[in-house]
């Protein structure tokens, strides 16, 4: 199932977020994108395993986390809440989703492109690491 996340979801978000990313987003961060309404979770057997951030502004949105707890990969939840976003922003009428992807994290790209995403460009040394960026944009068809 997925929702959108309510408050008390940031005490699984915020450790999940922290096992995740090299530069994590703070709680604060957090509790602003789930007061905004910018985080839908998933849920197995009850339990928030996963969560996708996303904003947007007129007709184009940017997904910015993605996250789903490593005992619950491989089962497609990722796949199916980058499909929940993209179906409604679709509602919300935006045209182009961005995001940007680690160029090392191929699992992340090869769930974008069976997304629909498309790579556009790359961004250097755009993480703190110093890691490249691959920008992945999907083109929707709005209703």
């Amino acid at each position: 199932m997925i929702r959108e996340a309510v408050a008390k979801d940031l005490d699984v978000i915020a450790p999940l977020e922290k096992s995740i990313f090299d530069n994590p987003y703070s709680n604060e961060q957090i509790s602003k994108d789930i007061s905004c309404g910018n985080v839908r979770v998933i849920e197995h057997d009850g339990f928030v395993v996963g969560y996708i951030t996303y904003t947007h502004v007129a007709d184009e949105a940017e997904i910015e986390r993605i996250a789903v707890n490593s005992l619950y990969r491989k089962m497609g939840l990722g796949t199916i809440l980058v499909m929940h976003a993209l179906q409604e922003l679709k509602e919300y009428g935006v045209s182009k989703v961005f995001l940007e992807v680690k160029k090392q994290n191929t699992p992340a790209r090869q769930l974008y492109l069976k997304c629909g995403f498309k790579p556009i460009s790359e961004r250097k040394k755009y993480y703190h690491d110093g890691s490249d960026a691959i920008v992945f944009v999907n083109n929707l068809e709005v209703q």
